[in-house]
């Protein structure tokens, strides 16, 4: 799925110079290699394309309105996505110890994000909440 997001922004970059429509319209294509291949029917596939564009509408946005150039934020957000698909399929199953898994995918991800926001509530000399005081 990156090697696809990496595809597309390399074409956005190339192409929204010239011809902004020529970008909507590839990555409407592009959408449909991210489909499960077990879709058969147009109805699963108009439902599978249409939960795809959602998420691709919502990483877009956060891309375009919140994150804002933050490269660590860039990597966090698909991270987050390739670990919260990879948990869903396992609370899918029905064996307790794949589900097991999967909240331990969880606890991966949410330690992970810990990790990338911790140093925001760090101040100088490594206090949580201290505030460094000027002589």
């Amino acid at each position: 799925m990156l090697v696809v997001l990496a595809l597309v922004s390399h074409m956005v970059k190339v192409v929204s110079s010239h011809h902004r429509w020529w970008v909507i319209a590839l990555s409407l294509i592009a959408l449909t290699g991210m489909l499960p291949s077990d879709v058969r029917t147009i109805g699963e596939f108009l439902l599978a394309y249409s939960e795809r564009l959602v998420q691709l509408s919502v990483v877009i946005a956060i891309c375009v309105f919140l994150i804002k150039g933050n490269l660590l934020a860039y990597g966090l957000a698909a991270w987050t996505i390739s670990l919260i698909s990879a948990a869903a399929e396992l609370f899918e199953q029905q064996n307790p110890r794949l589900q097991l898994q999967g909240w331990i995918v969880i606890c991966v991800l949410l330690l992970t994000i810990i990790w990338a926001i911790a140093p925001a509530f760090y101040r100088s000399g490594g206090h949580i909440g201290r505030q460094a005081t000027v002589s």
